[in-house]
């Protein structure tokens, strides 16, 4: 990368002063930012899209400083005039804990990182430890600063989750406020639309036909309930019910009333059956319809794909498993051992080959997935969608 500097017959500007920032051939400026800590420029370059598309690879990315008041470019040697990379440690003001921490120059990518370790300082043992990149546009929080941002944030859930709704709160709540005639659920199959409603002393399903003739649309009496348990019960007597029916957004409707019922069966089912994805994305369709927004978090369950531990809810990936699984070794069909990481700002999937010994044999990001297996089993790694790594049951 070049810069232009501003001449008096070819004047240039850009956000930063008086220059212009010129990218090597073939590639694009990604980002650029002031650090924090030293006032200097941070500017990323990637390949260009032409050359991204061209390679089919996980594209490179450059990372230069700049000194914005001689307008150079630094080289990694210049670096240690800015910054310490020495070992600190320091401790939170009750001296409680100690942080030991270091700032690490990676020269392959030309970036820098903090290596930090949180101990308790009379026990002596390791209460979490992490990497965060050095460079960034605002303050950076360390280690024992984001602990306490943890610990608040836990205090501040529990205080929340302390008012959330139990599913048999949410029932009880939403029967109360039941009036006559009022609609509870619609859902369809192939041919007729169906709506339960609440006459007053009675539950009723109507049903109308799908085919747009006015003439049908006129409503029929199909079946009368003395309660919405007698209802559930006849719904839920064909095990194939979610996949034959389907439901959507229930606006001007009391779902709630039936939420207890719904997700404590789908619950069951998520516990006790393998499932498929088509169907996990047909139960995914009617959960969605029944959860309340004050609803207490683990009252809709998810299983690990592995162990069948319970998870945390997360139908984005819903055969994902569960953190003690993860750490497992994974390995390829080949019996290579595996690991996987992010790559850098491009984001994506970075795949590391390993001997048994753990010798590093090689490294690939050309995969958006990758086939491993975990006891035995075959699995998919894949780059989660805020970032990290996720794996699900094949």
């Amino acid at each position: 990368m070049k810069i232009l500097k501003s001449t008096f017959f070819r004047p240039r500007k850009c956000q930063y002063g008086n220059f212009e920032l010129s990218p090597d051939k073939g590639w694009e400026i990604l980002q650029s930012f002031i650090d924090f800590e030293s006032g200097l420029l941070v500017v990323s370059t990637i390949k260009s899209k032409e050359d991204r598309l061209k390679s089919g690879v996980q594209p490179e990315t450059k990372q230069y400083l700049i000194n914005l008041q001689s307008l150079q470019i630094l080289f990694s040697d210049d670096y240690k005039e800015y910054f310490d990379y020495g070992l600190n440690e320091s401790y939170s003001p009750d001296g409680k804990l100690r942080l030991i921490s270091q700032r690490i120059h990676d020269k392959q990518r030309n970036n820098d990182f903090f290596a930090e370790k949180l101990y308790d300082t009379k026990m002596g043992t390791l209460i979490s430890s992490g990497e965060s990149l050095a460079f960034t546009a605002d303050r950076r929080e360390n280690l024992l600063k984001r602990h306490y941002a943890t610990l608040k944030l836990k205090q501040e859930s529990q205080l929340n989750e302390a008012e959330k709704l139990s599913l048999s709160d949410l029932e009880s709540i939403h029967k109360a406020v039941l009036k006559k005639d009022e609609p509870i659920i619609s859902f369809f199959d192939e041919f007729y639309c169906y709506k339960l409603i609440h006459t007053g002393t009675h539950f009723e399903i109507l049903r109308y036909s799908l085919n747009g003739k006015d003439s049908e649309n006129i409503p029929a009496y199909l079946s009368t309930f003395l309660s919405i348990e007698d209802f559930w019960k006849e719904i839920a007597t064909d095990p194939n019910w979610f996949r034959a029916l389907s439901i959507e957004q229930q606006e001007s409707f009391q779902p709630f009333v039936l939420s207890r019922k719904v997700l404590e069966t789908f619950n069951s089912l998520k516990k006790e059956k393998k499932l498929s994805y088509e169907q996990l994305e047909k139960i995914y369709g009617w959960e969605k319809v029944f959860i309340h927004q004050d609803l207490k978090p683990g009252e809709v369950k998810q299983f690990c794909s592995n162990c069948t531990k319970e998870v945390r809810y997360n139908p984005r990936y819903p055969k994902y498993i569960c953190s003690i699984c993860s750490s497992k070794d994974k390995y390829s069909q080949d019996g290579m051992l595996l690991e996987f990481y992010n790559t850098d700002l491009s984001g994506g999937l970075k795949i590391v080959y390993k001997d048994i010994d753990g010798n590093v044999l090689r490294e690939d990001d050309s995969k958006a997935e990758c086939l491993c297996l975990i006891d035995g089993k075959e699995f998919t790694a894949q780059e989660a969608r805020f970032g990290g790594i996720v794996i699900q049951k094949k």
